[in-house]
């Protein structure tokens, strides 16, 4: 996967209380994803009808991988970078049994917009990956891929990760 520099903001913030505590348990985190991709912040060639696909993705451990870059595309990944779709990919991710924990699959986000949901982790799969797909785009798609939400032994209280695009 080819990567390619775009300004893409995620914002992981915690909602649980902001006691320190161990990595043990379950821990929900707000997951919110602003684009700050507008004809404004890009004068120069901006697309018309330019947007992001539903964000999707979910925790996991480390015996799972939703992506990474330069590795090879799942059905469901291919699918989401091309036609924004989801629900194999989601499928995929579920059919994993104990390596995913939960998923989460938001609505579109249109240039300058914001979406957010709610992802659980655990000891277990402290792991996050979400993805969404640029468009217009033949197969470009923004995401993380294997973001830890424990830092050793505590839960981080809040992450936020500029996001780049790849090219499925």
């Amino acid at each position: 996967m080819r990567r390619t520099r775009f300004l893409i903001v995620a914002v992981l913030v915690c909602s649980f209380p902001t006691v320190s505590a161990v990595c043990t348990g379950r821990a929900t985190y707000r997951v919110t994803f602003t684009s700050l991709w507008t004809s404004t912040s890009h004068p120069r060639q901006f697309p018309g009808n330019a947007h992001w696909s539903g964000l999707v993705g979910g925790s996991h451990n480390r015996m799972y991988t939703m992506w990474q870059p330069g590795g090879k595309s799942t059905t469901g990944m291919k699918n989401m970078a091309e036609f924004g779709t989801q629900s194999t990919l989601l499928n995929e991710m579920r059919a994993q049994g104990s390596k995913t924990l939960d998923t989460l699959a938001l609505g579109g986000i249109g240039s300058g917009g914001t979406a957010s949901g709610d992802l659980d982790v655990d000891s277990s799969h402290s792991l996050v990956s979400l993805v969404s797909m640029i468009a217009p785009s033949p197969d470009w798609f923004a995401g993380v891929h294997g973001l830890d939400l424990c830092d050793q032994t505590t839960w981080r209280q809040s992450r936020t990760v500029d996001l780049f695009p790849y090219d499925a």
